[in-house]
């Protein structure tokens, strides 16, 4: 997914709540891209991953398309709630 057509639904650690948005964006049928940027990685290389699962520390960004937004939103509002 290029940069300008996505926007940032989800930034936090590894934990309950990346799993809670990430399982409830697939279970809606709408398509992410996850993202790590690592404190300790001072190259500015980042990992991309369609999967979030990694013991790796450091921030998670969960991105939708631009067009997925306001849906994608909503959903990870919900999950987020424990709703």
């Amino acid at each position: 997914m290029w940069f300008w057509q996505r926007r940032e639904v989800y930034m936090g650690k590894d934990g309950p709540q990346l799993y809670a948005v990430r399982t409830a964006l697939e279970q809606a049928g709408i398509g992410f891209e996850c993202i790590v940027r690592s404190g300790r990685n001072y190259t500015g290389a980042d990992r991309r991953m369609t999967n979030a699962h990694s013991a790796d520390a450091g921030i998670w960004y969960v991105y939708v398309r631009s067009a997925d937004l306001e849906a994608a939103e909503g959903v990870a509002q919900r999950a987020l709630r424990g709703g």
